[in-house]
């Protein structure tokens, strides 16, 4: 059991004392917790309670999410891996400013449908020579 201050209230909720006043005198706010003279606090869970459901995530971008899923390749993978992911994506995904919430199944599936009527990619003169072991 957590209490919070007037403060931690306020920057989690985003309302004015005044305000926060209003929605417990109507009784639509947690009650605050009287702790001694001029001193008052609420319980987190409460706080917790009345914000759930309150702010909705705002939605990712397509794009947003494949430039933040290559971030994290490029502190993980070798740069050669890296720039095949990007040119891959780039290539066969682009979905572009779309939401990732408005995207269908169908969509996807799109993708990969035309990626299996795409011949394989011819090899490069680094692949090459990388297959042939010399």
């Amino acid at each position: 059991m957590r209490l919070l201050s007037k403060k931690q209230v306020r920057e989690k909720v985003l309302y004015s004392p005044a305000h926060i006043a209003r929605l417990e005198a109507a009784g639509s706010f947690a009650k605050r917790i009287r702790l001694g003279q001029g001193r008052v606090g609420w319980l987190e869970a409460e706080i917790a309670e009345y914000t759930l459901g309150k702010t909705q995530p705002r939605a990712k971008a397509w794009n947003t999410a494949v430039n933040r899923y290559l971030e994290e390749v490029e502190k993980r993978q070798k740069p050669r891996t890296y720039n095949d992911y990007k040119r891959f994506l780039a290539k066969h995904f682009r979905l572009g400013v779309v939401a990732l919430v408005d995207i269908a199944p169908d969509d996807i599936e799109t993708c990969i449908d035309r990626l299996s009527a795409t011949p394989v990619e011819p090899l490069s003169r680094d692949d090459r020579h990388f297959v042939q072991g010399g």
